[in-house]
């Protein structure tokens, strides 16, 4: 009896001594994962990013485009007739799209960085619209790009830079897949739930997460990380792979069995 009970005293200091190194280890990331997120507000609103820089250097490097009554009536007959961009009477984008027909030479490549639904492709909306790339090709004889966030840009032709909030966007998404425990997971589903898109990578990386995690799988019916969940699958579906997908939708399923919740939190969404 004494040698089982000596035995057992050493495996609960060796488990409690285990505990208490993990949640040293934890406490130790939380602090540096603080003070890079410090650093990366810091320099956000100090505008000290290399894509501050960069944007900085383009701006320079710009031509300003002034504006004209010649302009303003060719925006204005462009509205009237029904051709993008604009909506509802609003000149501003054509006046934008205007100035630029008038004043980029001849055999000028166009990358246009915009998300505004007027300048893009109802069908892909990774494409801009089909009258204004005709538009331009006609007029300038060259192609339009079409980017929908600068990052996107940055990507393709400055790889080295990373803006600030995908920086941040990578730690939260980072901090959620190497969750842990459970009240890690819930901080970092309170830190990631900001975010409604991700890209292809990013929202496939969040989904193995949880399912594989099992600090995440296990509490994926606690109502912050399966809300989080519903969410991220209605605004980021298209881009999980198949069977990850499926799998992820398994589980949120589970949960509305289990759970009982209402019909009305499905309202928007079909398991």
């Amino acid at each position: 009896k004494t040698l089982v009970h000596n035995r057992l005293h050493q495996r609960y200091r060796g488990c409690r001594a285990g505990s208490y190194l993990f949640s040293a280890s934890l406490k130790e990331y939380d602090q540096k994962l603080s003070l890079l997120i410090e650093k990366v507000n810091k320099d956000i609103s100090e505008r000290t990013l290399k894509a501050d820089h960069k944007i900085n250097e383009l701006f320079s490097k710009a031509t300003v485009i002034k504006n004209s009554e010649a302009l303003i009536s060719k925006a204005r007959l462009r509205v009237d007739v029904g051709n993008p961009p604009g909506k509802n009477g609003s000149l501003g984008d054509a006046i934008n799209w205007e100035a630029l027909l008038e004043n980029v030479p001849i055999q000028q490549k166009l990358c246009l960085i915009t998300d505004d639904k007027d300048y893009f492709s109802i069908i892909d909306e990774n494409r801009p619209k089909d009258f204004l790339r005709d538009e331009w090709l006609a007029r300038k004889n060259n192609e339009t790009v079409f980017y929908r966030r600068i990052s996107q840009f940055f990507k393709v032709h400055h790889p080295e830079i990373k803006l600030a909030s995908e920086a941040e966007k990578e730690i939260a998404i980072r901090g959620l897949a190497d969750s842990g425990s459970f009240s890690s997971t819930h901080s970092a589903i309170s830190k990631i739930s900001k975010y409604l898109e991700f890209n292809k990578s990013q929202a496939n990386e969040i989904a193995q997460a949880g399912l594989s995690n099992n600090q995440i799988n296990w509490i994926i019916c606690d109502s912050d990380v399966f809300d989080f969940y519903l969410n991220f699958l209605k605004n980021n579906s298209r881009s999980l792979e198949p069977e990850i997908r499926e799998l992820l939708e398994g589980e949120l399923a589970v949960c509305k069995k289990e759970e009982n919740r209402t019909e009305e939190s499905y309202a928007d969404f079909n398991f």
